[in-house]
C-alpha cells in the first residue's frame, strides 16, 4: 500500500521512468488494469491480516467485535474485529480483520461462521477473554443469543454491551413521548422537503441535514443547527409556499410543516432537546475514543447523570431560560404562548393542570423528558 502509494506520489512529481512505462509500456504490461488492481488490493489485504494475526497470537488473549449488516446485494454480512494488547509496544489495539457473508442468519449459523472464519485465520478461540457486539436480540440476549451460546463453550469470554450503544439506546428511549418525537419528525420532514423542494422553486441553497436513526451524535447536530436558524427555515418554508406553483405536493407539504412551526409547543420543544442532548453529545463521543477503559467510562457516566439530576432538582429556575429562549423566537413570528384548551377526558393531547403557560410547558415537555433521560440512565 506504502510503495503504490509512493508510486503515484511520484508519477505526479514527474517521475520519468514511471511516466514512461505506463504511456509508452505494452498495454498488457502496464499493471495497472482493474484485474490487476484488484489482485493487488487482495495480495495488500491478505497480508496486512495475517501481519495482524501474528501480532494478535502473540498477545495470546484478545476479545471479539463484530455485527452485521446488510450489502448492497441484500446478503447478510458479518464484520469481524479483535481487539487486544500489542504486547511489543505495550498499547491497546483494535484491527479489523475480515467480512464474511452469513447465509444463515440464526444465533447457531452466526456462531458458527465466528468460530470457522477465526478457526480458518489460525486465531485460537480458547484464548477468547470478552466479547463485544450490538443490541441485536440475536446477538445479545441473554439465554439463546451469539453472545450466550459462544459463552458457554468459551467461559472467559464475557459480553459487554457497547456503551456508547447503551447510551444511544437510553436517548432513544427517552425520546418516546409524543411531543419530542413530533418535533424529531418535524425536523427529518422538513430536511426531505427542502431537498425536494428548493430547486425547483428557485430558491438560494437552503439546505439542512436529515439525521441518522441511531446516531444521536448527529441528532443533536441536526437539532441544534434547526435552532439556531430555526427563522431562517420559517422563511424558506414561506418562499416554498409561494413559489412552489409547478409542484403542488411541495407547497402543500411546506405549508402543513410550516403549521407545524407555527406553534409555541414545537419551539419550546426544539430548544429544550439540544439543552440535553448537548449534555450526553460530550458523552458520547467520549465512548467512542479507541482507547478507553471502563472505569473512566463509568465515571464520565456517573457525572452526566449528577448534571441531569441537578438540572432535574432545580427544574423551574432550568426551564425559564428556555421558556424566555422560546418567546423570543415566537415574538419574532407573531406566535402567542398560552395554555392549549383542556376537556374532562383526553386522549391525544396533554391534558395537565397548570396555572401559567411557562408551567404547562415545563410540565409537558421539560419534566417528561428529564425524567426519562435519568430513568434510562440509571437502569
Amino acid at each position: 500500500m506504502i510503495e503504490i502509494s509512493e508510486h503515484h506520489s511520484a508519477f505526479e512529481a514527474g517521475d520519468s521512468l514511471l511516466n514512461e512505462h505506463v504511456n509508452s509500456g505494452r498495454g498488457n504490461v502496464t499493471y495497472i488494469s482493474p484485474t490487476v488492481q484488484n489482485e493487488l488490493l487482495s495480495l495488500i489485504g491478505k497480508q496486512i491480516q495475517e501481519t495482524a494475526v501474528e501480532i494478535i497470537k502473540k498477545a495470546k488473549f484478545f476479545t471479539g467485535l463484530g455485527d452485521e449488516t446488510t450489502d448492497i446485494s441484500r446478503v447478510e454480512q458479518f464484520f469481524l474485529c479483535v481487539g487486544y494488547v500489542d504486547i511489543e509496544i505495550v498499547d491497546i489495539k483494535q484491527d479489523f480483520l475480515t467480512f464474511v457473508p452469513v447465509y444463515d442468519v440464526t444465533e447457531a449459523g452466526t456462531v458458527s461462521t465466528i468460530k470457522t472464519e477465526l478457526q480458518k485465520l489460525g486465531v485460537d478461540m480458547t484464548n477468547l477473554c470478552d466479547q463485544g457486539y450490538g443490541a441485536a436480540g440475536a446477538m445479545s440476549e441473554q439465554r439463546n443469543g451469539v453472545q450466550a451460546v459462544i459463552w458457554k463453550d468459551y467461559p472467559k469470554a464475557l459480553y459487554t454491551h457497547c456503551l456508547s450503544h447503551v447510551l444511544n439506546l437510553c436517548l432513544s428511549y427517552a425520546a418516546k413521548s409524543d411531543v419530542i418525537r413530533n418535533c424529531f419528525f418535524t425536523i427529518s420532514e422538513v430536511a426531505t422537503c427542502f431537498r425536494d423542494g428548493l430547486e425547483a422553486a428557485e430558491i438560494p441553497n437552503c439546505t439542512i441535514h436529515n439525521y441518522n436513526d441511531t446516531r444521536w451524535v448527529e441528532r443533536y447536530e441536526c437539532v441544534a443547527v434547526f435552532s439556531e436558524y430555526f427563522l431562517s427555515i420559517f422563511q424558506a418554508l414561506e418562499l416554498l409556499i409561494e413559489r412552489g406553483v409547478g409542484d403542488l405536493t411541495v407547497r402543500t407539504k411546506a405549508s402543513n410543516l410550516h403549521s407545524n412551526l407555527y406553534s409555541f409547543e414545537f419551539i419550546v420543544t426544539l430548544l429544550v432537546m439540544p439543552k440535553m442532548l448537548s449534555i450526553t453529545y460530550h458523552l458520547s463521543q467520549f465512548l467512542q475514543r479507541d482507547k478507553l477503559d471502563l472505569f473512566s467510562a463509568m465515571v464520565k457516566i456517573d457525572h452526566v447523570e449528577i448534571m441531569v439530576s441537578e438540572i432535574r432538582e432545580n427544574c423551574e429556575k432550568e426551564f425559564a431560560v428556555v421558556y424566555r429562549n422560546a418567546q423570543e423566537k415566537t415574538s419574532k413570528i407573531g406566535v402567542m404562548s398560552s395554555i392549549p384548551r383542556g376537556v374532562g377526558t383526553q386522549l391525544f393531547r396533554n391534558n395537565v393542570e397548570a396555572s401559567t403557560p411557562e408551567e404547562y410547558y415545563r410540565r409537558v415537555v421539560f419534566v417528561p423528558y428529564l425524567d426519562e433521560i435519568l430513568m434510562h440512565l440509571k437502569d
